[in-house]
């Protein structure tokens, strides 16, 4: 479980109330896991997005491949997590491809003939 500060053992008014406060061993309390407000994500349909750079007369200089990202939402109970399943949103993370190298096959090498 993860941790948080106790601030309540830290106040004046508490029955176990620290005179010093030592920072490698600080005063902590256990947060409890909750299940909600869980986020689900809908992935998208193209993996990547191109962008057309241009210059000031309108022309296309440049064209850049972008890797699209995934849409969130938040999500506070069951009945709304089973009706954003329902319309195809996930609760697995998109993890974006990256971008194929459009200069990859500059330099590959013909087959080599063998001796025999």
């Amino acid at each position: 479980m993860p941790f948080a500060i106790d601030e309540a053992r830290m106040q004046s008014g508490s029955s176990e109330r620290i005179v010093t406060l030592d920072p490698a061993k600080p005063p902590v309390k256990n947060i409890p896991h909750m299940e909600y407000p869980k986020c689900v994500y809908l992935h998208p349909a193209e993996p990547f997005t191109v962008i057309e750079h241009r210059n000031t007369r309108h022309e296309v200089v440049e064209e850049e491949i972008v890797p699209t990202e995934h849409l969130s939402k938040i999500v506070a109970n069951a009945d709304e997590l089973a009706q954003a399943l329902a319309d195809g949103w996930q609760e697995k993370l998109y993890i974006p491809e990256a971008p194929s190298d459009p200069k990859a096959n500059l330099y590959r090498q013909k087959n080599k003939k063998k001796a025999v």
